[in-house]
């Protein structure tokens, strides 16, 4: 068992976090995917429901025969690259969202106008799920993110420079707020006296086993 002070071997660290990269290269669009066509499904049931109960007779299993057009969603969110593997910020991750919802959903109220069934769809089922998947896909995906066990697989490993208060304040925030998308995985400082871990983060060593650990 190794104590607090002593240097994680970084053959050992680097095959960790590699493999952990392509894991997380793998399984992050998967997750994604998934969640977001459950939003998209679970929005137009929403808008079905909710404009019924106002009084209006939409008929659900007509949007059940649709379901087809999950695929319009995903795509538009894969074309606007919100299941690459590599960091966007949270606003830029937000807008980018709100704005290939709205293209899918204009191509959706588009495309009832030219088809043979266009009566059966509500214009106001069509407003309110829109509405739901505005509010539901950006919070959905912030609390995969917060689950210890799927946020890994969403969250792109990086390495911190310094254990200082600022490193450490760093590792802090980054550890703690998983909806980020970061996750520290090691840590260099030249420091010998600040070896050991931060937060549960280990610090590796100096700055002169940042080119080790960048080439594996």
């Amino acid at each position: 068992v190794k104590g607090l002070n002593d240097t994680p071997d970084p053959h050992e660290q680097s095959v960790w976090l590699s493999r952990s990269a392509s894991s997380a290269a793998v399984l992050a669009p998967v997750v994604l995917v998934l969640n977001d066509a459950a939003v998209v499904m679970t929005a137009f049931l929403a808008g079905v429901f909710a404009w019924s109960a106002s009084g209006h007779p939409v008929s659900g299993h007509f949007y059940m025969r649709q379901w087809p057009i999950l695929f319009l969603f995903t795509s538009a969110y894969a074309v606007d690259g919100l299941y690459r593997s590599s960091f966007m910020a949270p606003v830029e991750e937000l807008r980018r969202l709100l704005c290939a919802t709205a293209f899918a959903f204009l191509m959706v109220v588009g495309a009832t106008f030219f088809m043979k069934e266009s009566a059966e769809y509500s214009r106001g089922a069509l407003l309110i799920a829109w509405l739901t998947t505005s509010l539901l896909l950006p919070a959905s995906r912030t609390i995969i993110r917060r689950l210890s066990w799927l946020g890994r697989f969403l969250s792109h490993d990086i390495a911190v420079l310094g254990a200082g208060v600022t490193g450490r304040l760093l590792v802090h925030t980054l550890t703690t707020k998983p909806e980020l998308g970061l996750r520290p995985t090691v840590v260099f400082d030249d420091d010998a006296q600040k070896h050991g871990d931060i937060c549960g983060v280990p610090v590796v060593g100096g700055l002169d086993r940042v080119g080790h650990y960048a080439d594996s």
